[in-house]
C-alpha cells in the first residue's frame, strides 16, 4: 500500500493575495482547484510536467482554461516550459527530507549505542562476576536499573518540555515547528502502526489520561508509580493504598480501597484505573 502524508496547510491562506485574486476571478472552484493541484504536487514530489493540466482539468471536470491560468497568471506556481512547481511546497518538501534524514541518522547513532553499551554491560558483567560476589552483583544491577530509570525519566521530560515549546511556537505561527509536529505525528502513527500488530498495546503506550463517561469529574488515567504507602480508614477499619502516579507529565495523588485493587503496588509498576478527579490546578 502506498505511503500517505499530509501536509501543513496555512490557516490564513485564503488571504494571501494571490489567491484572493483567483478568488475575484475564478470563484470558489479556482481555489479548490489550486489545493488539488497542490496535492498532486506532494503526491509527485514537487514537479508535474506542464501537459498534465488537461489531464488536471479532466479529472476535476473543470475548464481547462481555469487550470491554466491558475498555473501561469496569478505567480502561484513557477515552469521552465517543461514542468510547474511551487516554490512552497518544495521547501516543505526539502525540509522534511532533511528531518527525516536527521532522525535516521539519530535512530542509528542510538542503535549502534545500544550494541556498544550492551557489549560494555556484557563485559563488565564478566569481569565482576569473577571478582565480585553475588550479592555485590545484584547491588550494582539495582544501582544499574536505578540509574537507568532516572536517566530515561529526565530524557521523557526534557522532550516533553522541547513538545511544549514547538506547540506554542506552531501556535504562533512558526512554519519549521508545524513541520516537525507534523513529522512527529507522522513518525509515531508509523511506529504504532508498525508494532500493534504483534505487540500488546500497553507495551506501546506509557501513559495516558482521559476523560470517562458523561461525568466531567471521572477520568481514565495510566501513569508509573513514583511512590506509595499504605494507611488505615480509622472510620471503616478499611486498608487503604494511598499512590502516587506520574501520567501525562502530571503528579496524581491516588487512594483506592485495597480490596479494589489488583496487584501488588511497587515503584516503577505502573496503575491504571478510572479516578474521580478533584482539587486544585498550580500554573
Amino acid at each position: 500500500m502506498k505511503e500517505t502524508f499530509y501536509f501543513a496547510h496555512d490557516y490564513n491562506a485564503r488571504n494571501d493575495p494571490k489567491l484572493q485574486n483567483v478568488l475575484f476571478d475564478l470563484g470558489v472552484e479556482g481555489i479548490g482547484v489550486f489545493w488539488c493541484i497542490i496535492e498532486q504536487l506532494y503526491e509527485q514530489g514537487g514537479k508535474l510536467p506542464l501537459h498534465y493540466c488537461k489531464s488536471i482539468a479532466f479529472a476535476l471536470h473543470v475548464d481547462f482554461k481555469c487550470v491554466e491560468r491558475l498555473v501561469n497568471d496569478y505567480g502561484l506556481f513557477k515552469n521552465d516550459g517543461e514542468n510547474m512547481w511551487s516554490e512552497s511546497v518544495l521547501n516543505r518538501l526539502n525540509r522534511r527530507s532533511e528531518v527525516s534524514e536527521k532522525r535516521k541518522l539519530a535512530a542509528l547513532a542510538r542503535w549502534r549505542q545500544g550494541i556498544e553499551n550492551q557489549s560494555q554491560t556484557q563485559a563488565t558483567a564478566s569481569y565482576r562476576q569473577v571478582k565480585d560476589n553475588a550479592s555485590d552483583m545484584q547491588m550494582q544491577c539495582k544501582t544499574d536499573a536505578n540509574a537507568e530509570h532516572k536517566g530515561k525519566e529526565i530524557k521523557e521530560k526534557e522532550n516533553s518540555v522541547n513538545r511544549s515549546r514547538m506547540i506554542a511556537a506552531a501556535r504562533n505561527g512558526d512554519e519549521e515547528a508545524m513541520e516537525n509536529l507534523t513529522m512527529e505525528d507522522i513518525d509515531t502513527y508509523s511506529m504504532i502502526s508498525g508494532r500493534i500488530s504483534n505487540e500488546d498495546l500497553y507495551s506501546i503506550v506509557d501513559t495516558y489520561f482521559m476523560p470517562y463517561g458523561m461525568e466531567c469529574d471521572l477520568y481514565n488515567v495510566m501513569g508509573e508509580i513514583t511512590d506509595f504507602s499504605r494507611v488505615r480508614n480509622i472510620a471503616t477499619d478499611e486498608r487503604i493504598y494511598e499512590l502516587r502516579i506520574s501520567c501525562n507529565d502530571l503528579d496524581l495523588d491516588i487512594c483506592i480501597n485495597k480490596n479494589d485493587l489488583i496487584g501488588e503496588p511497587e515503584v516503577g509498576r505502573r496503575f491504571k484505573g478510572v479516578i474521580w478527579l478533584q482539587g486544585n490546578v498550580h500554573f
